[in-house]
């Protein structure tokens, strides 16, 4: 297919990442418009950006006033260090599309998917704005250190604790842990941290993991729930969960269930 055609969805900051498309499919309930998009739909998300955050779009009449307002959408100004941007993320089958959305547009088109961006925004879960935005099938490998055991949670240690340590290049174990990551509910963000970053020790550190990409670009994570810093960004991002939630510890237990996984023992450990 032509790019001529694939500017027909979206012209505004086209980014293709990679040779091919993320490989999380999203059970979207329905397929784009073909006219102008003769490429699959997987996933749709509304950025956030003052919350560092991307909204998953998942019901059907809200793809589908997105996808028309995108139809033939040509923007009049360049988006640029505004924090109250917004906008949208398309995966397809064969590429990644952003478009973003200036708080102060003067033309009627972009005002009005920016309200339509904000609207969405509040309605659908937050998730992190750049475990979004990665596309799974240019990560090269993950790697993932924690402690765990039987019963072990982040408020309690018990007497069968040991260290996790994880290498993960399989794909099919990529792509789990992807899916998760990418699923993560989230607060919007507690802070936005400049260098030097938080020295992990100093957060109550629970995990680490780091994502290396195939492009050499490198995400860094850690706890107690989740820091996050890229290696081509100057800027670390800090989030919290919502109550209710214990995201952490079912990350662990996923990890656990993977072949990669090696346990190392630990001792003097006992009932917390």
């Amino acid at each position: 297919m032509k790019i001529a055609r694939i500017a027909l969805l979206i012209t505004c900051f086209l980014l293709i990442v990679g040779v091919g498309a993320a490989t999380r499919p999203a059970a979207l309930e329905i397929d784009p418009v073909q006219a102008y998009m003769p490429e699959k739909l997987l996933e749709l998300y509304s950025l956030d950006y003052t919350s560092r955050t991307y909204q998953q779009i998942t019901k059907s009449e809200d793809i589908e006033k997105v996808i028309t307002g995108l139809k033939g959408y040509r923007p009049s100004s360049k988006v640029s260090h505004d924090v109250r941007q917004t906008g949208f993320l398309v995966f397809t089958d064969r590429g990644k599309y952003t478009v973003y959305l200036s708080s102060n547009a003067k033309d009627r088109e972009t005002r009005e998917l920016y309200a339509l961006s904000q609207k969405l925004n509040r309605e659908y879960p937050r998730h992190v704005q750049w475990l979004v935005y990665m596309s799974t099938d240019q990560i090269e490998s993950i790697e993932f250190r924690a402690f765990g055991g039987k019963g072990y949670t982040t408020r309690k240690n018990i007497h069968e604790t040991y260290y996790i340590d994880a290498l993960i290049t399989d794909r099919e174990s990529i792509e789990k842990v992807s899916s998760f990551l990418k699923g993560m509910v989230v607060n919007p963000k507690e802070q936005v941290h400049r260098k030097p970053y938080p020295n992990p020790g100093a957060v109550a550190n629970e995990y680490s993991l780091d994502i290396h990409f195939k492009n050499g670009i490198s995400y860094r994570c850690y706890g107690p729930f989740l820091y996050i810093s890229s290696s081509d960004m100057d800027e670390m991002i800090s989030y919290s969960e919502p109550e209710s939630y214990n995201q952490v510890d079912a990350l662990r237990d996923l990890m656990l269930e993977l072949p990669e996984s090696k346990r190392k023992w630990m001792e003097g450990f006992t009932d917390g």
